[in-house]
């Protein structure tokens, strides 16, 4: 009796025999056994362009790590989503993405969040680098069931949990625990640049406070402000604050979709350049920080700051002479830094001392002339600064307070580019001084967009209309 011939192995995907077959890629066996590994690989990179770009979508559909039919994890990873997604944009949007640029959206950009994304133009004010370490929970027990169905058996044997597209190790808890709330803390081994954390703040939505809309916004902004400035004297004493108020504008902004009822970040501008500060007391203090130095000579009046010592916190007083050896005045920590600083030797205005009549100061009165020794970044104005000053306008200390933010993977804003949504550039002191109304038209001939691929938008509607 003749003995029929096995079948020739072939590719499950491209059903052709020629090449490197590569078998038990999965548990599959017979027809599903062999592979072409640039089939699989294609067939992989494939379902990563066709997902969501949100990295808590990423779980939803699993099938470039895990087989259709054996459901066993793939033997052979995936390509790297952020290196996928980086090939997308180019090595030139991939390089924008970093503290000091702007994302701007697409001017056909469609999205129905109206409020945070169409003809925006966000800074980036954070780039962090992620911890590797997440923690979820059940509240339910469908909650619960959801997180056992992405439970998978690792290549290295161990239990894993599917979370933002990655195999995690569950570092602390039990899957399979059947108290509620169930908590989980996993850990990712593969932790890469594609996971830093991006935050910005939109420049475009600056908030109308004195619209009757804006009721709740305008409350919270008063009493924020109120808060910074109380800290404010508190660190710095009453005579600056009364300076800092005089010369410091606030604007608040719509920073974005994340915590909205808090202040996230603070820019205020520093001659040619700006900062971006944490909070709104630390922009505030930027005025105190800031101030230059007003030379002092003998025989000069002057005002002290010393917010620790109330009593003689803004009161004049007639510079002496130089004392190196003595100093006063300031917390501890004022102290320290001021080790290399002069002191001077400064005498309280008695209160028949007067004045000329161009002198800015009126007569001080003091209960005796008190003489004191102090640093020199406690004399905070002459009386020649003081008479310049009172022949121009003081000019003006500008802060940008945002109340909320954007966040993103850095995989996920790659993920979004490639899809055409943004563009980048880096920023410059113009585009923040410009009308709010104005910076994201200012910035269309400037801006990186991600070249046309199978990962644009337009790309994947044209491959979905052939398919249907």
């Amino acid at each position: 009796m003749k003995r029929s011939r096995s079948p020739e192995p072939e590719c499950r995907y491209c059903f052709e025999s020629e090449g490197e077959l590569v078998p038990d890629v999965c548990n599959c066996r017979g027809a599903q056994r062999f592979v072409h590994l640039d089939c699989l690989r294609k067939w992989q990179r494939m379902v990563l362009v066709s997902q969501p770009t949100h990295p808590m979508a990423y779980d939803d559909d699993l099938r470039q790590q895990r087989c259709n039919v054996c459901q066993a994890e793939f033997r052979c990873e995936p390509p790297s989503r952020y290196a996928l997604m980086a090939s997308f944009t180019g090595p030139r949007v991939a390089e924008l993405v970093k503290v000091g640029s702007l994302i701007a959206s697409r001017r056909d950009f469609d999205d129905e969040d109206e409020e945070h994304w169409r003809e925006s133009a966000y800074l980036i004010t954070k780039v962090e680098a992620s911890a590797g370490v997440y923690r979820v929970a059940a509240e339910t027990v469908e909650e619960r069931q959801q997180l056992r169905e992405k439970v998978v058996l690792g290549r290295d044997g161990e239990t894993r949990l599917w979370f933002m597209g990655k195999a995690m190790r569950i570092a602390r808890g039990n899957v399979d625990d059947e108290t509620l709330p169930l908590r989980l803390t996993l850990e990712d081994a593969s932790s890469c640049d594609g996971d830093d954390m991006v935050a910005a703040v939109n420049l475009s939505r600056l908030r109308v406070l004195d619209d009757p809309r804006h009721s709740r916004s305008r409350l919270r902004a008063t009493l924020a402000e109120r808060k910074a400035w109380r800290e404010f004297e508190r660190r710095y004493g009453a005579f600056p604050l009364e300076r800092a108020r005089r010369r410091t504008v606030l604007e608040h902004y719509i920073g974005g979709p994340v915590a909205q009822s808090f202040v996230s970040r603070c820019v205020v501008f520093v001659g040619d350049s700006w900062l971006v500060l944490d909070n709104l007391v630390e922009a505030l203090a930027v005025t105190v920080s800031r101030r230059k130095q007003p030379k002092v000579a003998a025989g000069d009046f002057t005002r002290l700051c010393l917010p620790s010592h109330r009593d003689l916190d803004g009161k004049l007083v007639q510079v002496l002479r130089q004392d190196r050896e003595r100093g006063f005045g300031g917390t501890e920590e004022e102290e320290e830094e001021d080790k290399s600083n002069s002191k001077w030797l400064v005498r309280l205005a008695k209160a028949e001392l007067c004045l000329d009549d161009d002198a800015p100061f009126p007569a001080a009165a003091a209960p005796k002339a008190k003489i004191l020794a102090v640093n020199a970044r406690s004399l905070v104005e002459t009386a020649r600064a003081a008479a310049h000053l009172e022949r121009r306008e003081e000019s003006s200390v500008v802060v940008y307070v945002f109340w909320g933010y954007a966040a993103w993977s850095r995989v996920q804003l790659l993920a979004e580019t490639a899809r055409g949504h943004w563009g980048l550039c880096r920023a410059d002191l113009e585009d923040l001084e410009r009308r709010p109304s104005e910076r994201r038209r200012a910035l269309e001939d400037r801006l990186v967009f991600a070249p046309i691929t199978a990962m644009t938008d337009s790309a994947i509607a044209a491959d979905a209309a052939l398919r249907s």
